[in-house]
């Protein structure tokens, strides 16, 4: 991820190079990461004290779900609009693990935004523009 991060065209080589398969990757690093992003909601209770323990859960149960059913959409959407798209069978292999890395640098950005105070216009509210 750190190497997406700093140097994208060498981390998408080393992705291609390494050739993992995409429910390896899902089940080893993308369903903890966003796991962990779900937990770093509770972070915000040291910023803001009129948060509720209800509503930290509420919203660390939508994180995590926003982020799997954006996964699973993501691969419904791209293996059914490639079909079209591509001359012969587009590789499903690829644009997964291309879905899987792009919601994860997602993910370590709202990690890093969790974690941050709440401030108007900074810098982490247009990081998500580095993974366009």
């Amino acid at each position: 991820m750190l190497q997406l991060i700093i140097s994208p065209a060498r981390g998408w080589e080393d992705i291609a190079a390494r050739g993992e398969e995409p429910r390896a990757i899902a089940s080893s690093g993308f369903y903890p990461l966003i796991g962990i992003t779900a937990c770093t909601v509770f972070i915000q209770r040291f910023y803001v004290s009129s948060l509720s323990l209800v509503t930290m859960i509420q919203n660390a149960v939508v994180t995590f779900v926003q982020y799997f059913v954006t996964f699973f959409f993501a691969v419904f959407l791209f293996s059914f609009f490639l079909k079209r798209m591509v001359d012969g069978e587009p590789n499903e292999k690829k644009y997964t693990t291309f879905i899987l890395y792009n919601l994860g640098l997602l993910a370590v950005i709202n990690i890093i935004g969790n974690c941050l105070p709440p401030i108007d216009l900074s810098i982490v509210q247009f990081l998500p523009v580095v993974v366009v």
